[in-house]
């Protein structure tokens, strides 16, 4: 198995790019707080997410995820696969969307929905977006990266043919119940839910039932998530595992090893020399 990352600060649309190949690495469920793309490359996967369960993805099979949405894409038992995984800022899509509206297209035109969930077989636009991805691994300027990126997103966001699933989802972040607390809990991912009860005046039973229906954690499986979203950040800054491990309050370093892997698919030490090198 191998396992490539991608990402320069001077690119603004992009948060990391990843290429694995011949994984049989599993996921826990997760969230993160960019738009996610991914691509399968061979084999086949198992994507779960709310309101759609076990569902398989295969050969060329691109799969569209907003930001804040809980789901997980994993192999078949006892197989590997290859895939490639884009993570993009919010704001940009939604920018180039937006100017897409204003000077061509208008919204009737644009056949897609950066808040829904989308899997899409379509042989050109899989292809696209391989040559895209290559292009942000290789050695070409800024400017080409970002023209590939924004012809990928153009020819996506117009394409007339029918996505094979649809699922209409909404981020969570947008809704108010939420706020008091998800505002807590981002000022400081350490808190327990006793004290997210204090500061909340809501019983605990409450806060828990709250979370699963709006995010489908429990309040500590998304401050877990939290807390390796942060690690990833930290960790792209050069801060050392032992220092991290103990900002983001794991027991000890092994601890953090384990639940950074069960999320993100490599040890805190791969995912760092990714960005060493």
């Amino acid at each position: 198995m191998t396992t490539q990352f991608f990402r320069d600060p001077a690119l603004p649309f992009l948060i990391e790019s990843r290429r694995a190949c011949d994984s049989r690495v599993c996921y826990q469920a997760h969230s993160h707080d960019d738009y996610s793309i991914g691509a399968v490359d061979a084999g086949c996967s198992v994507f779960n997410a709310k309101f759609c369960q076990n569902y398989q993805l295969n050969v060329g099979d691109l799969v569209f995820i907003p930001a804040n949405q809980r789901h997980s894409c994993n192999p078949v038992a006892e197989c590997s696969w290859s895939y490639q995984m884009l993570h993009i800022q919010p704001h940009w899509i939604q920018q180039l969307e937006q100017e897409l509206q204003a000077l061509s297209f208008p919204a009737q035109d644009l056949q897609y929905n950066f808040q829904h969930i989308y899997v899409v077989h379509d042989q050109a636009l899989y292809e696209q977006f391989c040559q895209m991805n290559q292009c942000l691994f290789s050695s070409a300027s800024n400017f080409e990266k970002e023209l590939a990126f924004t012809d990928f997103i153009q020819t996506f966001l117009t394409r007339t043919q029918s996505s094979q699933l649809t699922l209409n989802t909404e981020d969570y972040l947008q809704r108010p119940q939420l706020y008091p607390y998800l505002s807590e809990l981002n000022q400081n991912c350490l808190l327990s839910l006793e004290q997210l009860a204090q500061m909340t005046h809501l019983s605990r039973y409450q806060i828990i039932r709250l979370f699963k229906a709006h995010t489908g954690f429990t309040p500590h499986y998304f401050q877990l998530n939290l807390r390796i979203n942060c690690a990833r950040q930290y960790l792209q800054q050069h801060q050392s595992i032992s220092d991290v491990a103990y900002q983001l309050g794991f027991a000890d370093q092994s601890h953090f090893q384990r639940t950074f892997k069960l999320f993100t698919g490599v040890t805190p030490q791969q995912y760092m020399m990714q960005y060493t090198s």
